[in-house]
């Protein structure tokens, strides 16, 4: 049974709204989208008076290239938050279905399951096995309506990754049961490859991307679904007409143009620099109690008084992320790896506290 046969019925049975650009395509003078003929005046140098095209072939093209994906598996989307929003909805049944998390974790898989009425199975994480999933344990208490299983990895808030044989296993022990969804957000920042390139391996497995992190592009709003064709030709039905804007299209290729990927590596290198000699920094300080392993742009650390380092470095206009709430986190703040001078603003708070 493939996967699909998990998702709603009424989403198979769906026939996709068809909008106008689908179908006149690219070319041609378009008289049947009751668009104005006349473009405002935008200082943007883009044509806003016409529906974009709904999936830009050569934006697909360019984030296949940069994710080491065929463009025919990859569903582009607004962030990977549309991404998750499109999985529940096209997979669960309000008051019948569920999904499974792992928390501590990034709050929107629940967000995303609360709106549309959905249970969330969790599955909660331990310090003692170093805050990663005992996914075994996991496969074998998931309950038969779970349709989708999110797995944070690298993991936010706390930054830890799974290793992808340990992922790999856990989708074959639940093939034609459950689509388990990889967040890969912060991939470009770890020691470990992306999933993407073992999609092959395993029909119920997905893959979330995003430029938001380490590309410097969360204005522009693009994320990627990576999954079987299949997946995306079902999940296509379910996304808006028209999802990708002109001038987030724009953007996003001049950026990631591979003339300029020489400034993309450089600033993963300094965040990378950074990060390594904030570590040093944090672990020497006498504020804090731990600071956890991180293969993302920011560390977990628990303080002895995270209080009072979150309010002092808010009265220096500095905003951490406080975890404190988050069931085993107590007295951790989030830091993310900013710039060398945004770095050294926060040492300087940190050691006016010591």
């Amino acid at each position: 049974m493939s996967i699909l046969q998990r998702a709603r019925p009424n989403i198979r049975a769906l026939k996709a709204y068809s909008s106008a650009h689908m179908e006149a395509g690219s070319e041609g003078l378009r008289l049947n989208a009751n668009e104005l003929p006349f473009a405002p005046e935008a200082g943007c140098g883009h044509q806003l008076n016409r529906y974009p095209v709904p999936q830009p072939p050569e934006l697909l093209a360019r984030m296949g290239e940069i994710l080491a994906c065929a463009p025919e598996k990859l569903l582009l989307t607004r962030g990977s938050d549309e991404a998750i929003d499109l999985l529940v909805r096209a997979f669960c049944e309000a008051g019948q279905d569920s999904i499974a998390i792992t928390p501590p974790v990034f709050g929107m898989y629940q967000v995303a399951a609360d709106i549309q009425g959905v249970a969330v199975e969790t599955f909660p994480l331990e310090e003692a096995r170093g805050f990663l999933p005992d996914l075994p344990a996991m496969a074998e208490q998931i309950s038969p309506r779970c349709k989708l299983v999110f797995l944070c990895s690298p993991h936010n808030p706390i930054g830890g990754q799974i290793p992808a044989t340990d992922i790999l296993a856990f989708c074959q022990s639940l093939a034609e049961r459950a689509l388990v969804v990889v967040d890969e957000a912060y991939v470009e920042f770890s020691s470990q490859g992306s999933l993407v390139e073992q999609l092959h391996a395993c029909e119920n497995l997905a893959v979330l991307r995003t430029l938001s992190k380490a590309w410097g592009l969360a204005g522009a709003r693009l994320g990627a679904l990576a999954g079987h064709p299949e997946l995306i030709q079902l999940l296509r039905k379910v996304l808006p007409p028209y999802p990708i804007p002109e001038p987030v299209r724009a953007v996003v290729m001049e950026v990631t143009d591979p003339a300029r990927r020489k400034e993309f590596q450089q600033h993963l290198h300094i965040v990378l620099a950074e990060k390594a000699r904030l570590q040093a920094l944090l672990q020497q300080s006498p504020l804090v109690d731990k600071v956890f392993p991180s293969q993302a742009n920011f560390f977990l650390v628990r303080f002895h008084d995270s209080r009072r380092v979150f309010e002092a470095c808010r009265a220096q206009g500095l905003h951490l992320r406080d975890q404190s709430r988050q069931p085993g986190l107590e007295g951790c703040l989030r830091i993310t790896v900013g710039s060398p001078e945004e770095n050294r603003r926060l040492e300087a708070v940190l050691e006016a506290l010591q």
